[in-house]
């Protein structure tokens, strides 16, 4: 099976896209060098360099990451980069990555398993996404990353098309931090084995997709700062629509929270006097549902109207907790919520996600006490459901069975009810084939499509399914 790195998962109702990529070897790969002087870790110079030589090995399916010999071997007598023979005098930053200014503009997420951790401890080894801005000197404007350890059986990390922005020069892979190695310890020094992400292929990885949706039952819960310090003063549950998050079928709204100071606003816990707050607060509304768990997660919905006041800071998260831990918050992936945003997502691994695990995904809203008296003034955020997202919650609902997945020149798709159309997106978001089937199971002919990814949208009693296929 040729397997297709670039995942575009369409979401065409609202014209958004969402890019996923993993390990390809069939993917150009890039090599830089950042070099550091040891003596105070002050940067010293950076250039291009040859990603064999950085000991990056690819192959089809998988990419091994080692420390670099190669500069010891060619520069130990070179009083750049050593003191004499073996001392080095500088250690360096190497990456391996992927530059395709194609992702600009959608979602972005670099996700693979990673199968070996046997580097030494001296090295650092990170996953990245990276935006650069030509018109900037070539910037790092964006840099989202995850370092890898011994503990980790996959990672993935995310960055919004918000933030990749059109005319940035987009980057995804690796960088090993770390001391010049010396070739005499190659075997020693170990390595890192990352693997493809099969899920971006075969779908053989649960993958749980949730958007907004007011059938769900929202929990509320305070925590309480206090202003003089910052320091965390006390935490409580706390009723949803008290904290002013109003949920709709299929929106939510969020605003400062305005019932404590009405409430509270005698009370010295929370006010030195009637107009001034000693606290501030972070107020979550949530859904919980731990049957998500051993699951990747996805959290992502539509951002229609951002005006609540700067004071405030608003987050989507998905957390985990560990019962068994006094509750602890094991798991925390967010990301903050901007006027310039229309949508967000933010995703978390089934090896994160532990079966036992309390899951939780929502929103919170941090800043100061809400005074009624500027309610309006104050503003809110205004979410809204993920359309293809809420579609694909509802393919258990509709006992869809597609197969043979991958395949090479007919999809046979059936159901417990009627089928009554279908239609089928290639990665640009056109469609392909549209046909009006009017019966339980259908053999339809791919064969004339192209090789890829596509995504197909089904209509059975009135309502939408869509889920992904491949064309050997």
């Amino acid at each position: 099976m040729k397997k297709i790195t670039l995942l575009l998962l369409l979401i065409t109702a609202f014209g958004f896209a969402q890019n996923s990529v993993t390990v390809d070897g069939s993917q150009t790969w890039n090599g830089y060098v950042n070099a550091f002087n040891t003596s105070d870790d002050s940067y010293a110079f950076g250039f291009s360099y040859d990603v064999a030589n950085l000991k990056t090995t690819l192959t089809s399916t998988s990419v091994t990451l080692q420390p670099n010999f190669a500069i010891w071997s060619a520069e130990n007598t070179n009083p750049s980069w050593f003191d004499n023979t073996t001392t080095p005098n500088k250690y360096i930053e190497a990456s391996s990555y992927v530059e395709n200014n194609g992702l600009a503009g959608s979602d972005l997420t670099f996700s693979a398993n990673l199968d070996a951790h046997t580097i030494n401890s001296a090295y650092k080894v990170v996953a990245f996404i990276k935006a650069l801005d030509p018109n900037n000197g070539y910037a790092t404007v964006v840099n989202k990353n995850i370092v890898l350890t011994n503990g980790m059986s996959s990672f993935s990390v995310s960055a919004t098309g918000a933030e990749l922005q059109s005319g940035f020069i987009i980057q995804y892979g690796f960088s090993v931090t770390g001391a010049l190695g010396d070739p005499a310890n190659e075997t020693s020094l170990g390595s890192v084995v990352v693997t493809e992400n099969a899920s971006n292929d075969s779908g053989n990885t649960t993958n749980d997709g949730v958007t907004i949706d007011g059938s769900k039952t929202y929990n509320g819960y305070v925590n309480a700062f206090n202003t003089a310090d910052d320091s965390y003063a006390f935490g409580f549950s706390y009723d949803v629509a008290n904290l002013k998050t109003t949920v709709n079928a299929s929106t939510i709204t969020l605003q400062p929270n305005f019932a404590i100071w009405t409430a509270e606003n005698t009370n010295a816990s929370w006010f030195d006097n009637p107009t001034t707050p000693n606290k501030y607060i972070e107020a979550s509304s949530y859904v919980e549902n731990n049957g998500l768990a051993d699951s990747d997660l996805t959290f992502s919905a539509n951002i229609d109207s951002y005006t609540i006041d700067a004071g405030y800071t608003v987050v989507a998260f998905i957390k985990a907790l560990d019962p068994n831990n006094g509750y602890a918050t094991v798991v925390n992936k967010s990301v903050t919520l901007t006027s310039s945003m229309t949508s967000f997502s933010v995703s978390a691994l089934a090896a994160e996600l532990q079966a036992g695990f309390i899951i939780q995904y929502g929103f919170s809203v941090k800043g100061a006490l809400g005074n009624p008296s500027n309610e309006a003034s104050l503003g809110s955020v205004v979410l809204s459901s993920n359309a293809a997202v809420a579609s694909v919650e509802r393919n258990s609902l509709l006992n869809i069975s597609m197969y043979p997945n991958p395949t090479n020149n007919y999809l046979n798709i059936s159901s417990d009810n009627i089928i009554s159309k279908v239609s089928i997106y290639n990665i640009l978001g056109k469609q392909v084939k549209n046909i009006q089937i009017n019966e339980k199971s259908k053999n339809i002919d791919v064969s004339n499509l192209s090789k890829g990814v596509y995504m197909i949208k089904y209509t059975v009693d009135n309502t939408v399914g869509s889920s992904k296929f491949m064309k050997n």
